[in-house]
């Protein structure tokens, strides 16, 4: 015998994807944004490249998790991939218009670089728009509970992480923990903060 009825059982089967996969976008846009950012590394440790590396490995999780939910066939993915090749277009082009022109300076990302995210999030819509001619599968009452929970997890792992590390204080710099190993970068003579 079900909980719910089976109405409100695909109600709130709906809700749980569509905040899995608001959620999901949230961090594509996060991601893009200061990943997409054109920076000075001029003197920079490996010009910069680290802080690259770093958004392009979590806007590579983050499409992952879409992948998941297509996988998993929440309604609404093919709208999500749109919109994530959407948001991917709309920040390249901000950030390509508002591109710093001092050539004395090294930026990263390179301009090339934006163009060729617009041209990916280009393709991405495009794709998300054929694919959305597929047939749609109704769902049965007994695949609503795993999918739900899957989506849950979804919601944990793209909207909980980030706001606990967006929410949290960062470390001082010179930090220590207790046991004295180095936590943070320590320049000149700053007095040792520990933790």
């Amino acid at each position: 015998m079900p909980l719910l009825p089976p109405t409100l059982q695909l109600r709130a089967y709906q809700a749980v994807s569509a905040l899995a996969l608001c959620s999901i976008l949230a961090d594509i846009a996060y991601v893009l944004y200061w990943g997409l950012m054109p920076i000075d590394v001029s003197g920079t440790l490996m010009g910069g490249g680290y802080g690259q590396l770093m958004y392009m490995m979590r806007w590579c999780v983050t499409l992952a998790g879409l992948g998941v939910c297509s996988l998993v066939g929440l309604p609404g993915h093919r709208l999500a991939w749109g919109a994530a090749g959407m948001l991917q277009v709309g920040i390249g082009l901000w950030w390509r218009v508002g591109y710093p022109t001092d050539e004395n300076l090294i930026y990263l990302p390179e301009a090339g670089d934006i163009t060729s995210a617009i041209v990916i999030g280009l393709g991405t819509t495009a794709l998300a728009v054929w694919r959305s001619r597929a047939a749609r599968v109704r769902v049965g009452t007994a695949a609503m509970a795993p999918r739900s929970v899957m989506a849950l997890a979804l919601i944990l792992g793209y909207l909980g992480v980030p706001l606990h590390e967006w929410l949290s204080e960062p470390l001082p710099y010179c930090s220590f923990d207790k046991a004295g190993n180095q936590l943070t970068i320590c320049l000149g003579d700053e007095p040792r903060v520990y933790r």
